[in-house]
């Protein structure tokens, strides 16, 4: 028959128990998400590669015509319905980066409305 002091060691070695179990998964889950951080500071670092300057009086960086940039504000002014000015003009690599920068730039670019539709 069970008596009222095994009944309390049981209950104390079973708490006992719980305790050490969730201090050591806590611990774990704290020591996986300082990894996780540690691992994206040293990939999220920024790689160095050297580009042209433009300078403070020719902001468009170098090969970019006068014609072309003239082309660029152009669509921009056809597109927003409005006179708009170039500021900077960026270049992407012939691929245009990842696909997944490509995608999210068709998203970006899609979900927008330059102007909205009306009487003319």
């Amino acid at each position: 028959m069970l008596t009222v002091a095994q009944s309390n060691t049981d209950l104390g070695a079973g708490v006992a128990l719980m305790v050490v179990g969730m201090v050591v998964v806590f611990g774990a889950l704290v020591l996986i998400g300082l990894i996780v951080m540690g691992v994206r500071r040293v990939l999220d670092r920024p790689v160095h590669t050297p580009t042209p300057q433009a300078s403070p009086r020719d902001p468009m960086p170098a090969g970019i015509s006068p014609e072309r940039i003239a082309v660029i504000a152009a669509a921009a002014t056809a597109a927003v319905g409005k006179p708009v000015r170039v500021h900077r003009v960026v270049m992407l690599g012939e691929q245009g980066g990842s696909a997944w920068a490509r995608g999210g730039r068709r998203t970006i670019m899609g979900s927008h409305r330059p102007f909205r539709p009306g009487p003319r």
